[in-house]
């Protein structure tokens, strides 16, 4: 119990991160909270966590308990292993797909605002933005999204890397591969708090290079919130 626990307490202390910062950046900047799709970001985020956090602390006091499972459907011993081992990856990967979703919205935002172009590809998009802001694309904010594009494709298809041609991306000193019909391996906590980390530093640096524009709407990031229920 004491690695899942300290997954938790991780993203926690992530999530507060995220927290703060963007506190620290309306009263630097006075940035929209509701409407400026760069003070959006950091909202869709802190709730992703907290679906996580809630998932994994049910996972904790409940799901791991011998008799949870079979008690509620009368499952078998062997199925009830699966079934915990399932919620907790499941819970995991949920989040590396959720969270690539909200972040390419938050780059069409920005690619939409600066109307570079009519692409639909998020590569040419990321690679727009990033160009147009004079940010690098050898960095490991780059290299971050990019890995984390990858993984959502490859996720959306079983966990099997389909592309033709083998990709290996170094990233804060190791190496991330996606081999051709080889299941991806390096959806783990570490990664993503790597990967949370290095977004975080990236939209605050965007948010500060932007401070000329008075307003960034949400356009695409918008349904990432949709409210109808």
């Amino acid at each position: 119990m004491d690695i899942f626990q300290e997954n938790l307490d991780r993203i926690e202390k992530e999530r507060g991160k995220y927290i703060d910062t963007r506190t620290v950046l309306i009263e630097k900047y006075n940035y929209d909270i509701k409407t400026d799709c760069r003070m959006g970001i950091f909202g869709q985020i802190d709730r992703l966590l907290i679906y996580h956090d809630i998932n994994m602390v049910h996972f904790i006091r409940h799901i791991l308990s011998i008799n949870y499972i079979p008690d509620l459907f009368k499952s078998s011993d062997a199925d009830s292993i699966q079934v915990r081992r399932n919620y907790y990856v499941r819970n995991k990967h949920s989040l590396f797909l959720f969270l690539q979703s909200v972040i390419e919205a938050y780059f069409r935002d920005l690619y939409f605002h600066y109307e570079l172009g009519i692409s639909k590809s998020f590569d040419k998009i990321l690679k727009s933005v990033f160009s147009h802001l004079g940010i690098s694309e050898y960095t490991d904010y780059y290299r971050s999204i990019h890995i984390l594009n990858l993984m959502r494709n490859t996720l959306h298809n079983n966990g099997i890397y389909d592309m033709p041609n083998q990709i290996d991306i170094e990233y804060h000193g190791k190496i991330c591969s996606f081999a051709t019909g080889k299941p991806h391996t390096s959806a783990s906590y570490d990664i993503l708090y790597q990967i949370l980390e290095d977004f975080r530093e990236l939209i605050t640096i965007i948010a500060e290079k932007t401070i000329s524009e008075k307003l960034i709407k949400c356009r695409a990031s918008d349904f990432m919130d949709d409210n109808s229920w």
